[in-house]
């Protein structure tokens, strides 16, 4: 499924828990590694002295990662020092190799703020390509049920066709939920095609009507589930792309693994 993944790193140990994730749950993908050298930060003159230390902060974290995936049994297929903007560098080297995910850490320290933290959302913003993040380390590394919020938009049906595509991949159980705040604002072909596409599969599926607060009842369906697929992008004022609300307050609470799809997804 995702045959070529990208994993780019920023330190030691910051993103261990991830690499071992993907390594374990994919373990017959190719793997990426690439960090970022910012050549431009805000207030900061890149000297040539300065321009070294982080290029050897990058060479560090870059065979950190490739050591700690190898522990896990798995050999890099490419690793890249990128410099410029990190999310642009991340966005067009993913296209540029036609990687299929991009897998980030999502730090427990930017979570009263609510933020993926800045790459992460800029790099949701600019592709269309899956990003995983992770918070925090999974005990149970294993796909068997997976966590699908659906509420019928385009961005919900390219979620559900990358769960799909999981489940198939896994032979996992899917659990689609719709949350609305009244029975008014409830459809209920949402869940009845998210059903049959489903059956059309032989996938097994639960469909779970909610009323509420999106992100909060979503968030309580996590239990005995092992990942979340949701839709994460939509188009707000003159076409910029924004991260929807329920989307980036669900990957900040969220203690297991979430998959943001905001480019369409075909199976």
């Amino acid at each position: 499924m995702f045959r070529k993944i990208l994993l780019p790193t920023y330190g030691k140990e910051l993103e261990d828990h991830i690499l071992k994730y993907v390594a374990h749950v994919f373990p017959f993908s190719k793997f990426y590694v690439v960090s970022v050298v910012e050549t431009r930060t805000e207030g900061v003159h890149l000297t040539r002295i300065l321009k070294k230390k982080l290029e050897e902060h990058a060479i560090e974290a870059i065979d950190h990662a490739i050591e700690v995936l190898k522990k896990e049994g798995i050999d890099v297929e490419e690793k890249e020092i990128l410099y410029g903007d990190p999310s642009k560098e991340i966005v067009s080297y993913a296209k540029e190799n036609g990687l299929n995910l991009i897998a980030f850490r999502c730090s427990p320290r930017e979570l009263p703020s609510f933020r993926m933290g800045r790459t992460v959302e800029n790099v949701l913003k600019k592709t269309k390509i899956p990003v995983l993040l992770i918070r925090e380390e999974v005990k149970d590394k294993k796909i068997e049920k997976i966590l699908l919020p659906t509420d019928g938009t385009h961005g919900s049906q390219n979620a559900e066709n990358v769960a799909i595509d999981l489940a198939l991949s896994f032979n996992a159980r899917i659990t689609a939920v719709y949350v609305s705040k009244t029975d008014a604002d409830f459809n209920e072909k949402v869940l009845k095609n998210i059903e049959w596409k489903c059956r059309q599969r032989k996938i097994e599926i639960e469909v779970v009507h909610k009323k509420g607060e999106p992100a909060e009842e979503i968030l309580n369906e996590i239990k005995d589930h092992d990942i979340i697929v949701i839709g994460a992008g939509r188009k707000g004022f003159f076409s910029n792309i924004v991260i929807g609300h329920v989307s980036r307050t669900v990957a900040a609470m969220s203690t297991i693994p979430l998959i943001l799809v905001r480019g369409r997804y075909n199976l």
